[in-house]
């Protein structure tokens, strides 16, 4: 038994807890987790220090020591360890508002001496996009490290078997966590609300933290329920009774969610703005619509970051989505309500994808055994 360790350890977000429990064969996790809402796992700092990192452009780098194989959760560390690094996106070790170190020689020499040692087992871009983006960031650690050591494992959730009675209406659902905003919830109650007044019979349900002004702005619209936050457990049993998820996030770089839903046989509809396009297959799992050209996007067309963490969410302080993007989610919960047979249908497909095809525990573990040097 190969003996693994997670870090930074403790408290850990979906995309680990389920690693954690479906590992791969022949591997064990080594260490206490639990899990906690959130992007990823992240170490506390202090700012002063983060400020000369930035200052000198130097990359986020952690020293951390381990008797066993380490398995770095985003971070970049310093360690004799052997080791490999997930990324959730292709400008990792960087810092979330300092996006252009990469063209640093202090930054690159740092990265190269820690990467093209030996004990660097690999890179794990959790996407197509994200892989290619790093190639494209990281490209002058030179094609042999690029095109032997960059790995694509997507994070993914055990299949749900559980099965539970439906709402008797036709019922979406909307998760928007602590980034209501980014994670398109104005665009789903503008669309909905539009869907109400062409007759629609269905049913929104919001889950998060809704601004209180937009709640009161809309809460007067028919079969719209607003939850609040919800306990994982609580959240994945009310997948169960929902039909369709409705995600039209801009401001994700996987969507743990979207495999969530999956799941439990619910089709989803998102806009292609990072990896959404690599879960939902448009027209098969659900429908992928174009992002609204109001809002700009933190990464272009080829996943390289464009905006600054910090500039992608004041714009919001201003933001109305527009027309094109209103409609365009409205027909697809028309075509979506309109035709449930067919949703089922994508959503028997969506757990295929799960359940043994191309977003299943086994694929993400045949890369990550691989990865450490295992079974293959």
């Amino acid at each position: 038994m190969m003996k693994v360790r997670l870090f930074p350890d403790g408290k850990v977000h979906s995309a680990y807890l389920d690693l954690i429990n479906n590992p791969p064969e022949g591997v064990e996790y080594v260490g206490e987790y639990s899990y906690a809402p959130g992007s990823a796992i992240n170490i506390g700092g202090s700012r002063i220090v983060g400020r000369i990192f930035d200052v000198f452009d130097l990359p986020y780098v952690v020293p951390f020591e381990s008797e066993y194989f380490v398995h770095s959760c985003q971070k970049l560390i310093k360690t004799k360890s052997n080791f490999i690094i997930d990324i959730e996106h292709g400008n990792p070790f960087m810092g979330a508002n300092n996006i252009n170190k990469n063209g640093s020689g202090v930054f690159r020499s740092i990265v190269s001496k820690i990467l093209l040692a030996e004990n660097c087992k690999g890179i794990i871009p959790w996407s197509a996009k994200a892989a290619n983006a790093f190639r494209l960031n990281f490209g002058f650690l030179g094609d042999r490290f690029l095109n032997n050591k960059v790995m694509v494992a997507r994070p993914t959730v055990a299949p749900c078997y559980t099965t539970k009675k439906k709402f008797d209406e036709f019922t979406f659902l909307f998760i928007g966590g602590q980034a209501f905003f980014a994670k398109g919830g104005l665009q789903v109650l503008e669309a909905f609300n539009h869907f109400k007044n062409d007759g629609g019979k269905s049913n929104l349900i919001v889950v998060g933290e809704t601004p209180e002004h937009i709640r009161m702005k809309y809460e007067g619209i028919n079969e719209l329920f607003f939850y609040g936050r919800m306990q994982r457990d609580l959240l994945l049993d009310l997948m169960l009774k929902c039909h369709c998820l409705v995600q039209p996030s801009v401001g994700d770089t996987y969507g743990m969610s979207i495999l969530e839903a999956k799941s439990r046989k619910l089709p989803a509809i998102v806009v292609d703005s990072f990896a959404e396009a690599e879960l939902v297959e448009n027209k098969k799992t659900g429908i992928v619509l174009k992002p609204d050209a109001n809002i700009r996007l933190r990464f272009d067309t080829e996943g390289r970051k464009i905006l600054s963490k910090d500039d992608f969410h004041s714009q919001f302080w201003s933001y109305s989505p527009s027309y094109r993007s209103v409609f365009d989610l409205m027909y697809a919960m028309q075509d979506m309500s309109n035709r449930s047979m067919e949703a089922r249908r994508m959503g028997e497909k969506a757990f295929e994808d799960i359940d043994g095809g191309r977003l299943s525990v086994g694929e993400r573990n045949i890369v990550l055994n691989k990865a450490y040097g295992g079974k293959q």
